[in-house]
């Protein structure tokens, strides 16, 4: 699922620095991660990544709108969070 999002976001199919891959990639392992969470709620350690990877994807928006407002808009519509 990572390499769909690579190469659906990212600008070319080996992108994975870019902030719009970073936004995907991302978004793939907060959800996996969420999955894993809402299986086993007693988890914490994983619970704080979740929170950390959520807050790293947030300022990669932020990066994101500031600098390409037409990429932002077509990865948060992509990926639905917007």
């Amino acid at each position: 699922r990572t390499a769909e999002a690579i190469a659906r976001f990212g600008y070319g199919p080996n992108d994975t620095g870019s902030s719009a891959s970073q936004m995907a990639i991302l978004s793939v392992r907060i959800q996996a991660l969420r999955d894993h969470l809402n299986a086993n709620p007693r988890d914490k350690h994983n619970k704080r990544n979740l929170i950390l990877m959520v807050n790293k994807r947030r300022r990669h928006m932020k990066y994101l709108r500031r600098t390409d407002y037409e990429k932002y808009r077509e990865v948060m519509v992509g990926l639905g969070l917007h």
